[in-house]
């Protein structure tokens, strides 16, 4: 089972910092992954999770929603 599984199965709270999805957000279990899987975030709540500010948040949508377009319009 993975990490994030059991966690959630267990509701237990992870404290690996080490861990790349590791996040502070106990409500989520301080995992990206749970985090991500139960409702969708605003980006203020994206922001405070990663300690970034909102606008940031932003522009890092943006960047990426263009970068997927762009990909689509070479695919095509």
């Amino acid at each position: 089972m993975k990490c994030f599984k059991a966690h959630q199965e267990y509701n237990a709270i992870c404290n690996k910092k080490s861990c790349k999805y590791w996040i502070n957000s106990e409500c989520d279990f301080n995992c990206t992954i749970i985090a991500t899987s139960t409702s969708p975030k605003t980006f203020e709540e994206i922001a405070s999770m990663y300690n970034l500010t909102k606008m940031r948040i932003c522009q890092i949508q943006h960047n990426a929603v263009a970068k997927i377009k762009n990909k689509l319009k070479n695919y095509q």
